[in-house]
C-alpha cells in the first residue's frame, strides 16, 4: 500500500503556490467543535469517527440536509449482506487476487479527470469519482457550511473506499482525486507563508481510509494565451 506523504506534500506546494498573495479563509472563527493536527483552523479530517461526530454535533445535525446525507450513507452506501458475504469468501481464496487501486491527483480537476479515465481505459479498469453516485445529491447541499462540505467530501471517501472494495478483486480502479486532493487544499490554504516539512504528523494518511496502492500527482500549470499572461491573472483583472 502506498504509505509516504510524498503525494500529498508535493500536492501542499502547488496548492500553496497557487494561493500564495490571495486572502486565506479564516476558518478559525468558524465556532466548529473540531480539533486538528497541528492547527486547530484546519479542515482535514483524520477518522471516520471524527467526520461523523461532527455531524452529529448539535451544532450541526439539524442543519438541512445532515440526517439525510447520513441516512443515506448508512442505507445506501454500504455493502449488501450479500456483497459482503461473497467479499469474504473471495479474501479466503489464496487463488484470487485483487486488483490495484490506482489515485490521480492534480491541481487542475480537468487534467486529473482526464488522465485517470483515460488510464483506466488503457488498463481494462474502472474509473471512479468523488463523491460517490450515493451522495452524489448532496454535493450542493453544504456550499454554505465550510466545515459540513468538508465534511461532506470526507465522508464521500469513506463511501468510495467501499465502491473499491466492492470492484477491485474484479477490476483495476482508478480514481480521479482522493484524500490528498481535500488534505493538500486545506493545508495549503492554513499555511500560506510556509508549509510544514514532510516529515510533519499533518500529512499522515486516516488510519482508518482504505490507501490507493499508487497515487500520481500531475502538477498542470495555468494555460497562457500566446503573449504569455496567465488566463487566472487577466480574469482576476477583469
Amino acid at each position: 500500500y502506498y504509505q509516504k506523504p510524498f503525494v500529498l506534500w508535493i500536492s501542499v506546494l502547488f496548492y500553496t503556490l497557487y494561493l500564495k498573495g490571495t486572502l486565506a479563509q479564516n476558518v478559525s472563527s468558524i465556532g466548529a467543535p473540531f480539533k486538528s493536527k497541528e492547527n486547530s483552523g484546519l479542515l482535514v479530517f483524520y477518522s471516520f469517527a471524527e467526520t461523523i461526530n461532527l455531524f452529529k454535533h448539535e451544532i450541526y445535525i439539524n442543519v438541512t440536509g445532515v440526517r439525510e446525507l447520513l441516512d443515506a450513507f448508512h442505507y445506501d452506501c454500504q455493502l449488501l449482506p450479500e456483497e459482503r458475504k461473497k467479499l469474504e469468501e473471495i479474501e479466503k481464496s489464496p487463488t484470487k487476487l485483487r486488483r490495484p487501486f490506482i489515485v490521480i491527483e492534480s491541481n487542475n480537476r480537468h487534467t486529473r479527470r482526464m488522465v485517470a479515465k483515460k488510464l483506466a481505459n488503457h488498463m481494462g479498469g474502472l474509473y471512479m469519482n468523488n463523491p460517490p453516485p450515493c451522495l452524489h445529491r448532496f454535493r450542493e447541499s453544504f456550499l454554505e457550511h465550510a466545515i459540513l462540505k468538508k465534511a461532506f467530501y470526507s465522508l464521500s471517501m469513506y463511501a468510495s473506499a467501499v465502491n473499491v472494495t466492492r470492484q477491485w478483486y474484479n477490476d483495476v480502479v482508478v480514481m480521479a482525486g482522493f484524500w490528498h486532493d481535500q488534505a493538500a487544499y486545506s493545508i495549503a490554504r492554513t499555511h500560506q507563508s510556509g508549509i510544514p516539512p514532510k516529515e510533519s504528523s499533518i500529512y499522515k494518511w486516516p488510519s482508518d481510509l482504505l490507501r490507493p496502492d499508487v497515487a500520481f500527482f500531475i502538477h498542470s500549470p495555468p494555460p497562457r494565451f500566446s503573449r504569455g499572461a496567465p488566463i487566472n491573472h487577466v480574469m482576476r483583472k477583469r
